[in-house]
């Protein structure tokens, strides 16, 4: 069956009840995440991710949320609902969130890691020894 940008996969794969799902490649049109499911999304090709979940707020900010998305950046736009970027083996990103109602917006339902550029690894690393030879110093 045809998916996205021509090629094929899954139309939709729907996670219920305590199902627990990494998702690090392949194609998956649409997801769709319920109950006390959870998902880790790392890479591959996504068309829509819809959550049928509640999560829970502190200071005004969502906790608890059931979607990880680990990848290099990310942007998601209020007014179209994509959630666009790049994952961490280089590769663009571009998923249509799917807002349920009677349930927390998608978006607030998606926790992000961030994996940091090589570069910035590296000096990170740098400062590190640096500052520790300078405690050997004093």
């Amino acid at each position: 069956m045809p998916i996205i940008d021509g090629s094929s996969g899954i139309v939709r794969l729907d996670l219920g009840n305590w199902s627990q799902l990494d998702f690090s490649g392949g194609g998956v049109y649409q997801f769709s995440i319920g109950n006390n499911a959870s998902a880790v999304f790392s890479g591959g090709r996504i068309g829509q991710i819809s959550s049928y979940q509640t999560v829970g707020w502190l200071d005004w900010k969502p906790v608890g949320q059931h979607i990880e998305m680990i990848c290099k950046n990310y942007d998601y736009n209020t007014t179209t609902k994509k959630l666009t970027g790049l994952w961490g083996n280089d590769t663009t990103f571009n998923i249509q969130l799917v807002d349920v109602s009677g349930y927390d917006l998608a978006i607030n339902n998606i926790k992000f890691t961030i994996i940091p550029e090589p570069a910035t690894l590296v000096l990170l690393g740098f400062g590190a020894v640096i500052s520790r030879k300078k405690r050997k110093v004093l």
